[in-house]
């Protein structure tokens, strides 16, 4: 259930104030989560009408959309943010997807008379906000009490948290973080994917941005415990392929171990790692049986309604809230996470039809009816 503050629009006035929005967060490369929800943010917002600018992260890309402005430094933050742009503050609405440590400079932004919008993507918030500086928590508190903020939480998980932290419940949206990809052709896999998929059946998935741990230090995508499960498997299935996808090689030694245990478990026919970019997942999700979701911790996850949207059936850890029709197993239980894909295989077919006939949110309406109310406040 998705719950929206209240907002009272005249259904007469439909030609909008063309003011201008900045987002501010990571955008591709790499294919994150929070990087692709804000890439196809832009881009439905751009085709509806909006004036958007992205300022994100320093980036690589040589054919990034003209008004994608990555930083020139290596650091992201609010103080480089306002360096950059201390002649150029001509944005009406500030959205920020990068967390509470840009507080101070979302609070100068208000009394800038810019109208803030905070979207929180991660669980892990209060975690995070009792890391940060103590001069950045109390710019948050204040922030909190702040007219004229909006903040969207991914979850009604995270929206509960949000209110732990001080913030009041009508200041908070619940707008899950997928977006329906617009670029849905002219896209073709990666040759060495497709060879693999054609001979593996059946071919599960599971997907991280990067080798990233939790505060226990424990493997946050879960990478390892799904090498352990796929060995499990074998026994039932001798021909099953795994697709481990991480775009962001960013620890080699890890990597390296990995690589290790798939060769002494001798699932190296079984098991294809792929750390490069997939700039278009939905066609990954059309040739996988399951997409794999074992993490610790998490927020909405982009890619479990992306792939639930394509009518692919999800196994997930209960790390976090997952949507309807999401298979669920204990976090870092390795015999109920086997249970749960051996049940998951043996029904595939019915899964499959549950996902395709249940009912589907189309969040990119949600979220431009939502712009739309803001501009005309």
């Amino acid at each position: 259930m998705v719950y929206r503050k209240k907002i009272i629009v005249n259904p007469l006035k439909n030609k909008l104030k063309k003011k201008s929005i900045l987002l501010i967060g990571p955008y591709p490369e790499p294919y994150g989560g929070v990087s692709i929800h804000i890439k196809r943010l832009y881009d439905k917002l751009s085709s509806n009408n909006f004036n958007v600018t992205v300022y994100c992260q320093k980036n690589n890309s040589l054919s990034l959309p003209k008004h994608i402005k990555p930083t020139k430094y290596n650091k992201f933050n609010w103080i480089l943010f306002f360096f950059e742009h201390l002649f150029n503050l001509k944005y009406d609405i500030i959205h920020c997807h990068d967390g509470l440590r840009w507080a101070p400079g979302l609070l100068i932004l208000n009394k800038l008379n810019k109208r803030i919008i905070v979207t929180i993507h991660d669980q892990m918030v209060l975690d995070k906000w009792k890391k940060l500086r103590f001069y950045e928590k109390i710019c948050s508190m204040i922030l909190f009490k702040q007219k004229n903020i909006q903040f969207i939480a991914v979850s009604k998980t995270v929206k509960d948290i949000l209110i732990q932290l001080g913030i009041k419940k009508d200041d908070i949206i619940v707008i899950p973080a997928f977006i329906i990809p617009s670029e849905l052709i002219n896209f073709i896999l990666p040759e060495q994917i497709t060879y693999f998929a054609k001979y593996r059946k059946p071919l599960l998935t599971i997907y991280g941005v990067n080798f990233a741990f939790d505060k226990n230090n424990i493997d946050l995508y879960g990478f390892d415990i799904t090498i352990e499960m796929i060995n499990k498997l074998k026994v039932h299935f001798n021909n099953i392929g795994l697709f481990i996808i991480v775009p962001d090689n960013n620890n080699i030694n890890y990597f390296n171990k990995l690589k290790k245990r798939i060769d002494l478990l001798n699932l190296h026919k079984n098991i294809f790692i792929w750390d490069k970019p997939i700039e278009n997942l939905n066609k990954l999700w059309e040739i996988t049986d399951i997409y794999l979701r074992p993490t610790t911790t998490d927020g909405d996850a982009v890619a479990i309604r992306e792939s639930l949207y394509f009518n692919t059936p999800v196994v997930a850890s209960d790390a976090a809230y997952r949507p309807f029709m999401t298979c669920i197993f204990s976090s870092r239980n390795i015999e109920n996470y086997y249970e749960q894909v051996l049940f998951s295989l043996n029904n595939l077919d019915l899964l499959k039809n549950k996902i395709k006939n249940m009912n589907k949110i189309n969040n990119t309406d949600l979220i431009l009816s939502y712009y739309r109310d803001i501009i005309e406040i």
